[in-house]
């Protein structure tokens, strides 16, 4: 049985990692210290429990802001699928799934993405996931995502999520 060889760390290799991390930043599924604690606590506390729902909407959910959804927007969706929505459609979603305006955000933003890699999910299935699963898949459609992308995008889309970032 032959061992595949190990790939050398590169500086492609080190720049396509700084983007991943960045996109994954862009997208609300980065792991702060606020939610580094719900990733690894232990497993007598359940995200899903409505007694950590005040300790979970400082979470992951903290990382959408207005800045990084219009960077989403302009950047990779090229629509205005979130910033134009009506504030009746908004309730209703919200209403209708028993969500916060930044899950809402956070599951169209990722629902797009993986409508862009062909990793279609049911809103539901993805508006009710925990903090851990949301970055697991954010993770997973970024990844996804930037193997699509020319070495001249993903130059593009770093100089621009910096720029939203205000660096």
């Amino acid at each position: 049985m032959k061992l595949a060889k190990t790939e050398n760390i590169t500086s492609s290799t080190l720049k396509t990692s700084f983007l991943a991390l960045a996109l994954v930043l862009l997208l609300g599924t980065v792991v702060t210290i606020s939610s580094l604690a719900f990733v690894f606590a232990p497993t007598s506390i359940s995200l899903d429990n409505p007694e950590t729902k005040v300790a979970r909407a400082s979470g992951i959910e903290d990382m959408v802001t207005d800045e990084l959804i219009a960077f989403y927007e302009k950047e990779i969706a090229k629509d205005t699928f979130i910033s134009s929505m009506t504030t009746m459609k908004k309730d209703r979603l919200m209403s209708a799934y028993d969500i916060n305006e930044k899950r809402l955000y956070l599951t169209l933003i990722l629902q797009d993405l993986g409508a862009r890699v062909d990793d279609h999910k049911d809103f539901n299935q993805i508006a009710q996931m925990n903090d851990k699963q949301l970055f697991s898949y954010g993770k997973t459609l970024v990844l996804s995502y930037i193997d699509t992308l020319t070495e001249e995008e993903k130059a593009r889309l770093k100089d621009g999520f910096k720029s939203a970032l205000g660096m």
